[in-house]
């Protein structure tokens, strides 16, 4: 009766075990996952602030300083989108995670809130 008690102890403690690390994977990949795009949205607002520099006119500017200033624009914006929809891909599958079984135990646990896709006008 004794090794029955210390066989069913051991395999309690194996599910216990087993149970902990993979919350704690979870916790990490939320992690990982929400700093992806706290990164993600970072990097869109230098971009933003870099485009509102180049646009803010700030007195007489030769013809050619005005055409580079322009292309410079224009590759800045189309990398805005780029990178808006790469923001929106992290934050899909991020609110996903959130919202998926097992890691919204996790993610309750934790007070892991969804973040918002960003929208564009063309």
């Amino acid at each position: 009766m004794t090794a029955f008690i210390a066989i069913v102890l051991i395999v309690i403690l194996g599910v216990a075990l087993l149970l902990l690390l993979s919350a704690i994977a979870l916790y990490a990949r939320l992690v990982r996952l929400r700093d992806a795009v706290r990164s993600s949205r970072l990097a869109i607002d230098v971009k933003l602030k870099e485009c509102h520099e180049l646009s803010v006119n700030e007195g007489p500017v030769a013809d050619a300083d005005f055409q580079r200033r322009q292309t410079r624009l224009r590759g800045l914006e189309d990398n805005i989108r780029h990178s808006v929809r790469s923001y929106n891909a992290l934050v899909r599958d991020y609110n996903t995670e959130l919202s998926a079984f097992p890691s919204n135990i996790v993610a309750g646990l934790f007070k892991f809130k969804k973040d918002e896709s960003l929208y564009l006008e063309e």
